[in-house]
């Protein structure tokens, strides 16, 4: 009886699984503006790479807030971090590439606001170091 039980189990496991996997995805209705979501909170221990920018202290704290957790694939929560990032200081330019990556990924339906943030990205390279700019052109 216990191997037929395990059976089961492994059935019910496989079937939850594909049911999942045609689910739609909690984003894929009308993305928000970067500029209009909310404002995110620290979240301590979400990573720990630290990647000195050209910005003030207070878009230095966002902005690697946001690429921890990029990588982590917290994406919106990414997002967040990111605008605010950009809402500390609107000239840092690898700010915008770090919104342009989360915009990337988190909004499947459309790619403008993506596109928007790399375009302001490019336009501010004059205020980025060579490391930085080294980001813009990976892309």
């Amino acid at each position: 009886m216990p191997k037929r039980f395990s059976i089961l189990f492994v059935l019910l496991q496989a079937c939850a699984a594909l049911g999942q996997m045609n689910m739609p995805m909690a984003d894929s209705g009308d993305p928000v503006p970067p500029e209009q979501l909310p404002a995110p909170q620290h979240i301590e221990g979400a990573g720990n790479v630290r990647f000195p920018i050209t910005a003030n202290g207070k878009a230095q704290v966002w902005f690697e807030q946001g690429y921890n957790l990029l990588y982590d694939f917290w994406d919106y929560e990414a997002d967040r971090a990111f605008e605010e990032s950009i809402r500390a200081d609107a000239n840092c330019a690898v700010c915008y590439w770090g919104l342009y990556q989360a915009e990337s990924f988190n909004h499947s339906v459309t790619k403008a606001y993506a596109q928007a943030a790399l375009q302001k990205a490019v336009a501010l390279e004059g205020h980025a170091t060579p490391r930085e700019k080294a980001l813009h052109s990976s892309l």
